[in-house]
This record gives structure tokens, sequence and C-alpha cells, in this order.
């Protein structure tokens, strides 16, 4: 086993000895300021009553498992005769790991499996666990909700089921997820808001049962449906009717139109020079898919409109 320089760099402690051994760091550290007041009393002098080991995980190093064996010195207090080791500063309190290695569990669980992290740390995957359990619930404590001005209304497909989901729009933020997105329970969620009075607008997806529980439980709020819900639904409908045309055509022709249905469903300012004079000879050879088309590019100019008044213009 080589001999290693200090890699502990935790002030507060003296490294006394440093081992590469069995892929893994051992360091052997004391704390550089015993105590000098009784945890118990606050009171002194104190004298030595003994010592022990502690080992303590710490973050790995260069990839390795990283272990500190503390020599944690055990005092007596000659007022009050009661005994305590000494407070190990930069460990946390519940588990023997450093803080460091704790908070940088809490934020990696949130991304990794526990299984993993345990094998980069060799701490134990239950007690990752219960370290994201206990991060969770303080982020869930220190979580300050107010109900947003402008509420959306969405869902997720999550296990096989879909599950309302509320956003705060101008935050960018998650409120809530559903169990799942019936009326019932979409309407009980909205009637239970606190401060419902400052929601000014909802906004939702076409699914009805939203509708009617907005309806129901914010009346007299107005409702907006996501662009984005409208806007997918040009192209499908724009596809459908070449599918309509290309029916009455002759096969080849129906096999050219079918290849460059990419010509119609692009927008107009992304098709690169060819592709133009394609989406040219389709407006010569098939009226009904110019109109569409023509449709279709303007319903996405109106929708893109920076302003309702530029809006308007466009729509007139």
């Amino acid at each position: 086993m080589g001999r290693l320089p200090d890699l502990l760099n935790l002030p507060s402690y003296r490294v006394l000895q440093a081992e590469d051994a069995d892929g893994g760091y051992q360091i052997k550290a004391e704390t550089v300021s015993p105590p000098e007041r009784c945890v118990h009393c606050g009171s002194g002098p104190l004298v030595g009553f003994g010592r022990r080991e502690q080992w303590i995980r710490d973050l790995p190093i260069h990839g390795k498992l990283v272990g500190i064996a503390v020599d944690t010195r055990r005092f007596r207090c000659k007022s009050c005769g009661r005994t305590f080791y000494e407070p190990l500063s930069a460990v946390d309190d519940k588990r023997l790991m450093t803080t460091r290695l704790k908070t940088w569990l809490e934020k990696e669980s949130l991304r990794h499996p526990f299984s993993q992290l345990s094998e980069e740390t060799g701490v134990g995957a239950l007690t990752i666990r219960k370290v994201s359990d206990d991060y969770a619930q303080d982020l869930q404590d220190s979580l300050r909700f107010e109900t947003p001005e402008v509420l959306g209304i969405d869902e997720v497909h999550l296990i096989r089921r879909s599950r309302a989901i509320f956003t705060n729009i101008p935050s960018c933020y998650v409120v809530e997820m559903l169990p799942d997105r019936n009326k019932t329970t979409v309407a009980r969620f909205l009637a239970d808001l606190p401060d419902r009075g400052r929601i000014r607008c909802v906004t939702i997806d076409m699914w009805r049962p939203y509708q009617d529980a907005v309806r129901e439980s914010l009346p007299g709020i107005p409702m907006v449906v996501d662009k984005f819900h409208v806007l997918k639904m040009a192209n499908p409908a724009l596809d459908a009717l070449r599918k309509t045309v290309g029916g009455t055509l002759h096969p080849e022709k129906r096999r050219s139109l079918m290849r460059n249905r990419h010509v119609l469903l692009k927008r107009f300012p992304d098709l690169n020079k060819a592709q133009r004079k394609r989406l040219d000879s389709f407006r010569r050879d098939f009226p009904v898919l110019a109109k569409a088309h023509q449709a279709k590019e303007g319903f996405y100019d109106i929708c893109e409109a920076p302003s309702r008044s530029d809006a308007s213009r466009r729509y007139i």
C-alpha cells in the first residue's frame, strides 16, 4: 500500500495517515480542536476519558471509495461528572457520513438509481433512500404554494394512465399532478385551491372534462386553449386531405404525392429551393391542396403573432 498525501481537505481535521488500499482510500484523522466545554452543562475543565474509532464515509476521490477513521476522544466533565464523545464537525448528525457527501447524495438521488450511488460511494442503498426521503421532505416543508394567476391544465401519461397536471404558466413550474384526469377529480382539486380569486385565466387542451370542471369550479374565469394543441391538428388535417386527393389519382402520381408529403407539412420558410419548386407543382396540379396548404400556413401565422392586434390583422 502506497502512502498518500493529505487528501481530506477538511480544515477541522488533521490527517494522521492516508493509504490506498483495496481500490479505495483509507484515511485516519483526528479533530484539530478538542472541545473546551461540557456538552451537557457547558462548564469545564474536561479530562480525557478514552477514545474510539468512528468510520465515516466521504465523497469519492479519483473515482475511489473514501473512508475516514476518526480517532474520536471521550471526555469527562469535572463539574457534572458526565462523559461525552467530542462532536464531529462536518459530519451528518444522523448518519456516519460527511455533510458534503450527504449534500451530494441528496442532489444525485434525484437523477440516478440508489444502487448506482451505493457502488460509487460505499453507502448502503437503504441509507441513500433515507437520505433522499429526508431531502424530499425538507423540500416539501420549505415549499410555499401560491395559486397562480395563469393556471395551466394538461396531462401526462404515467404508469399506464393519463393524469391531470397543473402548472404555473408564468413561473414555469408544476403545481400538482392528480391520479387521473376525470372531471370529478379535476373539479374537486380546483374547488379546493386556496385564493382562487387570484386566477385570471386557465389554459387547457381540448379535453372536454377540463372545460366542464373549470366552468363548474371556477365560474367566470376565461379559458384559453393552448395553441400547441390547436396547431398540432393542422398537419394531420392537411395530410388527411392529401390522402383523399391521392385516392383519386393514378398509382404512380399517388406514390409521388405520398413520398413528397413533407413538402406540404413543413413550414414554408423551412423549405429549400427544390422543395418550394415541388410545392409549386402541387399547387398547379392540386388546387384543393393548394388552398388547404395556404390555410394551414395562415393559421400558423395567426398563432405566431406577437400580439392580439397583430393576430387580428393577420386573420382578416
